[in-house]
């Protein structure tokens, strides 16, 4: 069986990469995928440097301690929260199903090799997030040499527990919206409420009430660290110990729990793997359709249309690309909610209403211009591209339909934000009109972004759709660009805080949208 799955991984790795057609593709395809290794490789060190800077600041403090248990849940809440949408096209409804259940292979061996994929991708990402943090505990704690061999075995099964655990929860939601009409809406619906509850349970890592804690005594504030952390993820107290302690016990009971997770998971999924396969992919209709009047409408309408379901049809478009729109919402929300000085204990900043104000909308924008559907949008037509240029409609009209996908997505939440940050704050007529100004433009320059970075780096060569939405350049691009843009700003106005911010609200908005009309006349000029 372990050689079987190994086999299959192989494969998988092969197909997910693309590394056969490396060697055989031109020299701008090599070119591209370079450019995409150097972007990983520019994320993973920041996130380095960004996990020494956390783990640091707790060993200055005097509590590294709870170094431990922070990076084990941390890893953790970020694994699962990325598992569930990829376990949903990795394990489950892959278009390859029907390839792969007919080979000579147990259901065990597949399901394990369709894990492990997930695993080992999972645990690239811990090595990143745990390594800095062991380097700083090991600097300040100065432990025996019985800590590298535990800290080695926390980072390979970090990922292994959540992991398995989001996989179930894929393959439950997977399982529980195949009975209804809408699967897709169904399956949306419920990873959303998972993924609402993922991101409150790791926000409140971040909201201890200090009131209560004499920050004098820092012993004290890391029980108390240690508890809110361990009450989030229960197992990393195991490890805690098994690291402080040189507990034994409870390095063994960490890895029967992790391993066992696993092992159940294997099991209990390959009994009813092909039955959840087969729900899936079974779809009924109805045979008493009646022809009635048939409505018409412009092109761009119609095309609109075919675009917005393209949309929602696929869980993998919705959850990866829509993620920065739902983000966006839940933040301002929460903004909205909270008092100044619940944001403050948050966010570790005093008197964080005044700096709000100045940089709020565009800290807004950054998020939800992650929300960049156009920066697929093109490269989704695959193979049916010859439709769209076999068709008398001008590209003009292709591309609106596509921005005005994006644009349906960010603007209603870009206008809620303005409402509710007016109704919470009282400031100046200015600043309340570039509430609505500055995410509505930011919205916009993300929509045609997104375009050009498309139209300049499509992928029209793709099995998968996944293999676009999640490992493609163009995504990529798309999706960091438009953060990018509304950050530079925050900086700006950070760094000048004795000119009225106003005026930086003002002078911003006009280059933004000088640079969203120079794209988009760039876009529509292009020709497929």
């Amino acid at each position: 069986m372990i050689s079987n799955s190994m086999l299959l991984l192989k494969i998988l790795f092969l197909n997910q990469f693309k590394i056969n057609e490396l060697k055989e593709k031109d020299s701008k395809y090599r070119r591209n995928v370079i450019l995409v290794g150097i972007s990983i490789i520019i994320v993973f060190v920041m996130m380095a440097v960004y996990s020494f800077a956390i783990g640091w600041s707790l060993g200055v403090m005097g509590i590294a301690k709870v170094i431990p248990g922070y990076g084990i849940t941390i890893v953790s809440l970020i694994t699962l929260f990325f598992s569930i949408f990829k376990s949903n096209g990795i394990l489950f409804g892959m278009k390859d199903y029907d390839m792969i259940v007919a080979l000579p292979f147990r259901t065990r061996t597949i399901v394990a090799s369709r894990f492990l994929y997930m695993y080992i991708m999972n645990t690239l990402f811990a090595l990143v997030i745990m390594i800095p943090l062991g380097l700083v505990y090991y600097m300040f704690e100065k432990p025996t040499s019985f800590f590298f061999f535990t800290w080695f075995c926390g980072i390979f099964l970090s990922t292994l527990l959540p992991t398995a655990l989001a996989a179930m929860i894929g393959g439950l939601i997977a399982y529980i919206a195949s009975h209804f009409k809408y699967t897709n809406v169904v399956s949306i619906l419920l990873s959303l409420a998972l993924v609402i509850g993922i991101i409150l349970s790791s926000m409140s890592l971040g909201s201890m009430d200090e009131s209560s804690t004499d920050l004098s005594r820092f012993t004290q504030l890391g029980e108390q660290i240690s508890k809110q952390i361990n009450s989030v993820y229960p197992p990393s107290e195991l490890f805690e110990k098994a690291i402080n302690n040189q507990d034994i016990a409870a390095l063994l009971s960490f890895i029967i729990i992790s391993v066992a997770w696993y092992v159940l998971f294997v099991q209990v999924l390959s009994l009813k793997y092909k039955s959840i396969h087969t729900a899936i992919f079974t779809h009924s209709t109805k045979s008493n359709y009646k022809i009635q009047n048939l409505k018409t409408s412009s092109v761009l309408k119609a095309l609109y249309r075919k675009e917005i379901k393209r949309f929602f049809s696929s869980y993998a478009y919705v959850l990866n690309v829509g993620m920065g729109a739902i983000m966006a919402f839940i933040m301002v929300i929460a903004v909205f909610v909270l008092n100044p000085e619940q944001l403050e204990r948050i966010a570790k900043i005093p008197n964080i209403q005044n700096m709000l104000i100045k940089i709020i909308a565009f800290v807004f924008s950054a998020v939800i211009a992650m929300s960049c559907t156009t920066s697929v949008a093109l490269s989704l037509e695959g193979k049916n591209l010859w439709i769209l240029k076999s068709l008398p409609i001008g590209t003009k009209t292709i591309m609106n339909s596509k921005i005005l996908v994006n644009l349906t997505i960010t603007i209603p939440i870009a206008i809620l934000f303005g409402i509710l940050m007016n109704l919470k704050w009282k400031t100046d007529f200015i600043t309340r009109i570039m509430l609505f100004i500055i995410p509505i433009i930011y919205s916009i320059l993300s929509a045609v972004w997104g375009m050009f970075i498309n139209i300049k780096l499509p992928n029209y060569d793709w099995e998968s759709e996944t293999t676009v939405i999640k490992q493609g350049m163009s995504s990529a691009i798309g999706m960091l660009g438009g953060p990018v843009f509304a950050i530079v700003p925050v900086l700006i106005i950070l760094a000048f805080q004795t000119i009225p911010y106003q005026i930086f609200h003002i002078v911003i908005t006009l280059i933004v949208a000088g640079i969203a009309w120079l794209l988009y006349r760039n876009i529509i000029k292009y020709q497929l």
